[in-house]
């Protein structure tokens, strides 16, 4: 995210020139943040039940056993947890950093 924001430092320019607060800039790089994680997040549990499935229903299936396959809950939620923290912490700090310079200086900003 921090190099998301250095690299859209133009557009952020732009937003603050035009009326933008520097708290709904702040807001509005939180919120990427946020739908970053939670779409990567959606998408790995999706690819990771279903490679963890079929890898032990092949392996139940080889030595003829009952398949049993449980979804680890709480673990989903503290990864998930964790991750929204990070997205929250990565963000917030370097564009709290970013928004206490001037317009000219955010601009000139690589």
């Amino acid at each position: 995210m921090l190099g998301n924001l250095y690299e859209q430092c133009k557009e952020i320019s732009v937003m603050r020139a035009i009326g933008f607060s520097k708290d709904k800039i702040t807001k509005l790089y939180v919120y990427e943040a946020f739908i970053l994680v939670i779409a990567s997040s959606i998408n790995g549990v999706i690819i990771g039940t279903t490679v963890g499935w079929v890898i032990t229903f092949i392996r139940m299936k080889f030595i003829d056993m009952k398949m049993l396959f449980v979804f680890p809950i709480r673990e989903f939620f503290i990864v998930s947890a964790i991750a929204l923290a990070c997205a929250f912490l990565s963000t917030y700090s370097p564009s709290r950093i970013l928004m206490s310079k001037s317009i000219p200086d955010i601009a000139r900003t690589v």
